[in-house]
C-alpha cells in the first residue's frame, strides 16, 4: 500500500487530530534559523493554524532529548568530548546548561488542569 503524501499548508486541521512532531519540526520552529529559509514560515504558519484548530500535538521523550541535544551541541557548543579533569567536564556541561537556561528562544510547555493529572497518574 502507497502511503499518502498531503502538502500541509492545505491539510484542514481539526480539534479530533493528534499529531506528533518530527524533531526536525521542532528544529525548524526553534532552533537556529537559516535566514529567509521558506520551511520556517511554511511550519509556523502550519503551528498557528493547528494550535487555532485545538488539535492535540504530543511530545515523545526521545523527539525531546534529541532537540535539546541537538541545541546543546549548536547553539552552546556543548561537545563530547574527553576531558583531564572530570571537573572541567562538569565545568563545560553546567555552561552549557547555564547559557540554554538564559536563552530566550526555547519552546515551553503549557498543560491544563486535566493534563496535569493525566500526566500525575
Amino acid at each position: 500500500m502507497k502511503p499518502k503524501v498531503e502538502n500541509i499548508k492545505e491539510h484542514i486541521f481539526t480539534p479530533e487530530d493528534k499529531l506528533l512532531f518530527d524533531t526536525n519540526i521542532w528544529l525548524f520552529l526553534y532552533g537556529p534559523r537559516k535566514p529567509r529559509d521558506p520551511k520556517v514560515k511554511t511550519y509556523s504558519e502550519v503551528l498557528q493554524n493547528i494550535l487555532g484548530q485545538g488539535s492535540a500535538i504530543y511530545a515523545d521523550v526521545l523527539i525531546m532529548s534529541e532537540y535539546i541535544n541537538n541545541q546543546f551541541k549548536n547553539v552552546f557548543h556543548l561537545e563530547h568530548s574527553r576531558h583531564r579533569s572530570s571537573f572541567n567536564g562538569f565545568a563545560n556541561m553546567l555552561s552549557a546548561i547555564t547559557a540554554y537556561i538564559f536563552h530566550p528562544n526555547k519552546p515551553t510547555l503549557q498543560f491544563s488542569d486535566e493534563d496535569r493529572k493525566v500526566l500525575m497518574a
